[in-house]
């Protein structure tokens, strides 16, 4: 029997709950608890990625893989929590509680096979979450050019840079980092909307990426998150970037006043997924139509000279809504239908390219 408080074992699983499948085998439906030595291992594991954390106990040694169900009851329950491991099922007793769930053969578990590490990277647990939370809302799951689920993660000795794209737009996050080498890598997008949790909750702590030949693990204190990178090349997004031309317009808006007039405009036009910016001095024009209804919306705005271009306006207001500051910049090729246009927020290691769209 082990007994553990209850508000020591409710954050470790939840930190590996991500990793729990609703409809897979019922070992993806499973935790892991494992007792050795005074130190509980809590795992579970799914198709794209593992997650673990540990958590002291005092004890006997035990190992048993029980229904996921145990996150949700743990939750409910208070003060110390006594955990006893029957032949097939694990007693959970709590003030007058009594619960008996169903175990799975511990065996049967996959544990993720080691692998050396080509490339280890450091860096705080806040910037890498900022990192992968200005790409997340532009990768994709499940689309069939590969390089599209999930986050390129593009390692140099001083620097990372998080990438990810849906085809349209362009996300793009540079952070400082120390790295043993270079690398590339695409984490899958499961694995970066979990890792940006637990990462969410790290304050002050340091992250360690270890990238291997076809895993990514992260490190962050006792968590440990192991994926299989995506099999896949992403393609050379720098070519996007050098792509911005020469004579680009420069547009700067309220960020807040201009993500306002964005909503509006999509509460009136439903029907209709692009936006037409029209900028003169002093002001732009945000214009939607469709079939029956129209909007348009004047924000105040730094502009130089009459210039207009039509984008994605779910993809406009996405980058309103991530990048910081209070102003947006925006760079376009006026009238030009072929070169994507440039919304940077006050961290300009932080944008969107958006692709144009015919008016």
């Amino acid at each position: 029997m082990v007994v553990i408080q209850q508000e020591v074992i409710a954050p470790a699983l939840a930190a590996i709950r991500g990793g729990l499948s609703r409809s897979g085998t019922p070992i993806e439906r499973s935790i892991l608890l494992s007792a050795s030595d005074g130190v509980m291992r809590v795992a579970s594991n799914n198709a794209v990625f593992h997650v673990q954390t540990q958590i002291p106990v005092v004890g006997e040694s035990f190992t048993v893989v029980v229904s996921g169900d145990l996150a949700e009851i743990v939750t409910r329950l208070a003060g110390p929590i006594a955990f006893t491991p029957k032949e097939k099922s694990l007693t959970v007793k709590a003030n007058g509680t009594t619960l008996r769930l169903a175990c799975i053969d511990p065996n049967a578990f996959l544990e993720p096979q080691q692998e050396e590490a080509r490339v280890e990277l450091t860096l705080p647990a806040a910037a890498l979450c900022r990192a992968l939370s200005v790409v997340e809302g532009v990768i994709l799951t499940e689309d069939s050019r590969a390089f599209l689920n999930g986050a390129l993660l593009e390692v140099t000795e001083t620097q990372l840079t998080v990438v990810g794209s849906d085809g349209f737009t362009l996300a793009i996050a540079r952070v400082e980092a120390r790295a043993s080498a270079g690398a590339k890598a695409i984490l899958p997008t499961r694995a970066v909307r979990e890792a940006i949790k637990v990462l969410r909750g790290a304050g002050d702590a340091a992250a360690r990426l270890h990238v291997s030949d076809t895993k990514v693990e992260l490190h962050c204190g006792a968590l440990r998150l192991l994926a299989r990178r995506v099999d896949s090349t992403f393609p050379d997004w720098k070519k996007v970037v050098s792509s911005l031309a020469a004579d680009a317009v420069s547009v700067e808006v309220p960020r807040a006043a201009f993500a306002a007039a964005l909503e509006r405009l999509s509460v009136v036009v439903r029907s209709d997924s692009r936006v037409q910016l029209r900028g003169e001095p002093g002001k732009v024009t945000l214009c939607s139509s469709g079939a029956e209804q129209g909007a348009e919306d004047e924000v105040q705005a730094t502009c130089a000279s009459a210039c207009e271009i039509t984008l994605r306006r779910d993809q406009v207001r996405l980058a309103a809504d991530v990048l910081s500051g209070e102003k947006l910049l925006i760079k376009f090729k006026s009238g030009e239908a072929t070169q994507p246009a440039l919304i940077a927020g006050a961290v300009r290691s932080e944008c969107f390219f958006v692709s144009p769209m015919k008016p």
